[in-house]
């Protein structure tokens, strides 16, 4: 299973949320970087299921929708697929 993460920082200092020592460690974690606020937050789940919501509010706290339409699903793939081609493998890295 792999898990790609995408953290923005909009000052380029670090903005990493607290995560799991072990997940840290996994082999197949992976974690990049953008320097401005995405137009949203969004988990996929096995290119099966997704989460929308808004990228400035508490995940937990604020509403989200949930989908398994595949067309919705694999518009939100293409999103994050496109944001994860030009986010910075290091929060230093010049594009």
């Amino acid at each position: 299973m792999k898990f790609r993460y995408i953290i923005y920082s909009l000052d380029g200092t670090k903005n990493e949320i607290e995560l799991d020592p072990y997940l840290k460690k996994n082999p197949n974690f992976q974690v990049r970087y953008i320097s401005n606020t995405p137009m949203a937050a969004t988990v996929v789940f096995d290119k099966k299921e997704v989460v929308f919501s808004n990228p400035t509010s508490n995940l937990g706290a604020s509403p989200k929708l949930w989908s398994k339409n595949p067309n919705f699903v694999k518009l939100i793939q293409n999103y994050f697929e496109t944001t994860w081609k030009t986010a910075r493998k290091n929060i230093n890295e010049e594009h």
